[in-house]
């Protein structure tokens, strides 16, 4: 349901920018706004993250009972489970009351037609997209941001207490530079990207302040070859473990196989890397940018998902907020590096 209202909330529309700019609300506004803040929806979108306050602390209480030793008095269990149930029931009830307090506070404005406009500017916050007004952010019905586009200042109704946008209509023409500028900027920051590196880049080479988008990787290689290889020289050294393939029993090849897999993996990806970093090249591939996400589930049930920029025919991983920031169907630039092949920049063309 919410999906197919977001998809037919048409922020500019003329009839709706029109009543909203008399002081009303229509019927169709009235039956959006009241999904959006329906107990239902919200318990929909929050629900498996609330109930995770309740399952906390049975894990807890679990985890203590194993950890904690024989002699260590149960009430000390006992006492730790409470403090970490009573602490997630407080904060449910304060998210709770929280919500609540906001529902009311959107009906009552809607009753009363309460409206509000100012000049603002389409913004990406943390998680989605906004409406910046002065020094408020908004929050856009179902973080469906429309037709809007950044770039662009627009005149925003808005219900001014629980900060709901109602409409906007822009007060300039939309210039398809500005947008792209924007967007880039937007995708640089959401990325973590420096855009004071795109000349230099554009030239095929790597600008200084993008050699530390490589340190998070490195010390992942770093972990995957020290890891291993720390177990096993302690096993060796403090443990008479055998390095005779002979005298292992199956557990322990096995074990062997999967950390021999670690470094190699580790390995391969250190010398990418490090290879990128000194070598200073970037590749760039330019076409429509889409958007995939890929749903992982492992041998236990438990599913991971992953989500993709796809420029031309090359596929980059992003974190989730960088893939609500991107728009499909424009054209991109993406720049690179060759051994590795993570990306370093990003631009609308």
């Amino acid at each position: 349901m919410d999906k197919f209202l977001s998809a037919i909330y048409d922020l500019d529309a003329p009839h709706i920018v029109e009543a909203n700019r008399r002081g009303e609300i229509t019927s169709e506004q009235r039956m959006h706004i009241a999904n959006v803040v329906s107990f239902f929806q919200e318990f929909r979108s929050r629900g498996p993250w609330l109930l995770m306050l309740f399952l906390i602390p049975f894990g807890c209480i679990f985890l203590s009972a194993l950890m904690l030793s024989q002699d260590v008095p149960g009430k000390i269990v006992l006492a730790f489970a409470i403090v970490v149930f009573l602490s997630g029931l407080a904060l449910f009830i304060f998210k709770l009351a929280r919500f609540l307090t906001w529902r009311k506070t959107v009906k009552r404005e809607l009753e009363d037609a309460t409206i509000h406009h100012a000049m603002g500017e389409l913004v990406f916050g943390k998680e989605a997209f906004e409406v910046k007004v002065s020094d408020q952010r908004l929050r856009l019905p179902y973080e469906s941001r429309g037709d809007l586009v950044p770039g662009v200042h627009y005149t925003v109704y808005y219900l001014p207490e629980s900060r709901i946008v109602l409409s906007a209509e822009p007060l300039e023409p939309i210039r398809e530079e500005n947008v792209s500028e924007s967007l880039t900027k937007i995708l640089a920051d959401v990325n973590q990207f420096s855009l004071e590196g795109l000349p230099d880049n554009r030239r095929g080479r790597l600008h200084r302040s993008q050699m530390r988008q490589f340190i998070p990787n490195i010390i992942v290689s770093l972990l995957l070859v020290v890891v291993p290889v720390g177990i096993i020289a302690y096993q060796v050294l403090f443990q008479d473990l055998t390095l005779d393939l002979g005298n292992l029993d199956a557990g322990m090849l096995v074990m062997g196989v999967v950390f021999l897999a670690l470094v190699l993996v580790g390995l391969y990806r250190l010398i990418s890397l490090l290879s990128d970093m000194m070598g200073g090249w970037v590749e760039s591939v330019e076409g429509i940018g889409t958007k995939e996400v890929e749903v992982k589930e492992d041998a236990e049930g438990d599913t991971s998902t992953y989500y993709y920029y796809v420029v031309g025919d090359m596929r980059f991983q992003v974190k989730k907020p960088a893939y609500r920031a991107f728009e499909e169907h424009r054209e991109y630039r993406v720049f690179y590096t060759p051994s590795s092949k993570q990306m370093v920049n990003i631009e609308v063309l």
